[in-house]
């Protein structure tokens, strides 16, 4: 049997948590979180409806729905590498053309293209090789990438050049940043540590085990071979923890887009001016910043399996409070109440999938699990919409 040893250099898989951070904050950050910025200077441009344009949104689900089996396998078969550079090219090709658009249909056209690259190459073919890549540190690693999150604060940046400049120049610009900064920062990804030398956590094929003696987290396991293990894919559909992880990752995702969908003019009807409303949308994620590596370091030392219905009590204490609230304080509190919960739960569904699964076709295993996810995630912003109108509350 091959023995392993542990490389005093820095592990490249740190390297590649480095890399990925900025990929995922600045292609996310100028794509997804900013669309909405658009809709106003469409309106007054070309004088179509809300309903129109955000029409989007929804076409954006269904084909990330679509598309997320077809980027897990071919991200288990090319490699995350490939996936990525192909991911971001698409991005920053989609911004480019959407900047040029003069009709309905190429608005759809072109944003669909960047919601194809956000699908093909984004956040979670950079979760599954960061899977591959780590498994002693593997909650650690998740939590660092996830503060990637900081790409929400791209926002108001691109808010002010569409204030100055106009949202051609925004959206152009956009697409320039993506494939000048993400596209070359993506030929760090590799897509296995074996192809390398190397083992998960830094652990080269030589001698003796750099671990001996030390417990292992209890919601991992140590593979001394190298290889990476887990079930073919027909094995993980067989398998109900399969289909209990997909509803449960689905149900708690549709209480967060609900919440973040309609917070502004929640918090409009609850005596809010505009302003403090908008401004509650940054300060929400801020305040659950340093929660993400905290979680990664926390789910390396907890059992994941008994700990992750607990986000689910958070989450829904939460609600209660954000239900109640009428003062700016309040507002503080539902964050710091909510974004630890929101934050484990990004790390604690990837270490959940590895380790039912392993990580042999964890990529093709996730992208499956998108179907059902983006489905139930559809249902939560209309059934909280209609509630809304309803209720007026």
């Amino acid at each position: 049997m091959k023995q392993v040893r542990q490389s005093r250099r820095l592990f490249y898989g740190w390297k590649m948590v480095a890399a990925s951070i900025p990929i995922i904050a600045l292609s996310k950050g100028l794509s997804n979180d900013a669309i909405g910025l658009y809709i106003e200077p469409f309106q007054t441009q070309f004088g179509w409806s809300a309903t129109v344009i955000t029409l989007v949104f929804s076409l954006n689900r269904i084909e990330s729905g679509v598309l997320s089996p077809v980027a897990g396998y071919l991200t288990d078969r090319l490699g995350g590498r490939v996936m990525v550079l192909t991911g971001m090219a698409t991005i920053g090709l989609g911004l480019l053309l959407a900047s040029q658009i003069h009709s309905l249909w190429q608005f759809y056209a072109t944003f669909l293209i960047v919601s194809a690259g956000n699908s093909l190459g984004g956040v979670t073919i950079i979760w599954a090789v960061i899977v591959r890549w780590f498994d002693r540190y593997r909650g650690r690693a998740l939590g660092v990438v996830n503060t990637a999150t900081i790409g929400h604060w791209l926002v108001p940046m691109v808010a002010v050049v569409i204030s100055r400049s106009g949202w051609r120049i925004a959206l152009a610009g956009s697409g320039i940043v993506v494939l000048a900064i993400c596209l070359p920062l993506a030929l760090a990804i590799r897509s296995r540590p074996e192809d390398y030398g190397l083992l998960p956590d830094g652990s080269t094929l030589a001698d003796p085990f750099p671990h001996a003696g030390e417990p292992l987290p209890p919601n991992q396991k140590q593979d001394a071979s190298g290889g990476a293990e887990g079930l073919s894919v027909g094995q993980a559909l067989r398998a109900p923890s399969f289909w209990l992880i997909t509803l449960a990752t689905a149900v708690y995702g549709m209480g967060a887009h609900v919440s973040r969908l309609l917070l502004i003019p929640h918090l409009q009807t609850a005596g809010f001016s505009r302003e403090l409303a908008g401004l509650s949308m940054a300060i929400v994620p801020l305040i659950g910043l340093p929660f993400r590596p905290l979680a990664g370091l926390m789910a390396d030392k907890v059992d994941v399996k008994r700990a992750y219905p607990s986000l689910f009590l958070l989450q829904g204490l939460s609600f209660v409070i954000l239900a109640y609230t009428t003062q700016m304080w309040q507002i503080f509190l539902f964050a710091i109440v909510y974004e630890p919960g929101w934050a484990a739960h990004l790390v604690f569904q990837n270490l959940l999938v590895s380790h039912f699964f392993g990580t042999r076709r964890f990529a093709s295993i996730r992208g499956l699990m998108s179907p059902m996810i983006t489905v139930i995630g559809m249902i939560g912003p209309v059934l909280g919409g209609a509630i809304f109108d309803i209720s007026g509350s």
